[in-house]
């Protein structure tokens, strides 16, 4: 597994074998809020996304389906021998339709849809107890990651998730870095 965080916005685990891109977050409406777009070819992505996500949009797209989503918990998995992606919901809504389709339908809370080819989403179906439990991962993401990417995040969060491996990207530098980290990075730069 691999964990990506967006500080104050998304946290998403991509599970073993997930083939995903990322789009440059854009800006869109009166206010400016950004709309993240992932890309998921194969494999599945755990999803959640942060209180202050509020006015902003996730949409996860794939071969055969959207899934657009504001303040919720879910996953995406793509079947691709199938030509399907299957949707489960955790917590909040998330709008399902077929690829960058307009007609669709919200899936809640506790429900799982699945879309086959470019047909209409089935209707939203109540997931097991047992999928229920599997979902709450989602819960755990940058908790002993074996490797985590931190999008613009602090050196404060670097602590937190420097268990076995870290990737930390910023624009600006950062002195006040873990001492960890600096010690590495002298060796690399040695």
């Amino acid at each position: 597994n691999v964990d990506l965080e967006i500080p104050n916005q998304l946290l998403l685990r991509l599970k073993a074998g997930t083939i995903m891109t990322w789009e440059e977050p854009i800006r869109a409406g009166f206010f400016g809020q950004p709309q993240i777009v992932l890309n998921v070819m194969r494999g599945e992505v755990l999803a959640r996304t942060q209180d202050k996500f509020w006015g902003s949009r996730l949409q996860i797209r794939t071969p055969s389906a959207t899934a657009t989503a504001k303040g919720t918990a879910f996953s995406v998995k793509v079947e691709p021998e199938q030509d399907a992606t299957v949707l489960k919901v955790l917590a909040g809504a998330v709008f399902f339709s077929p690829h960058l389709g307009e007609v669709g339908l919200n899936v809640q809370s506790g429900e799982g849809s699945r879309i086959q080819g470019r047909h209409l989403p089935q209707p939203a179906q109540a997931r097991s107890p047992a999928e229920r439990e599997a979902l709450l991962e989602s819960y755990r993401i940058g908790e002993d990651p074996a490797a985590a990417l931190v999008i613009g995040g602090g050196p404060e969060r670097t602590g937190e998730l420097l268990r076995p491996a870290l990737i930390y990207l910023s624009v600006k530098p950062a002195p006040e870095m873990h001492p960890f980290i600096r010690l590495q990075a002298a060796v690399i730069n040695a």
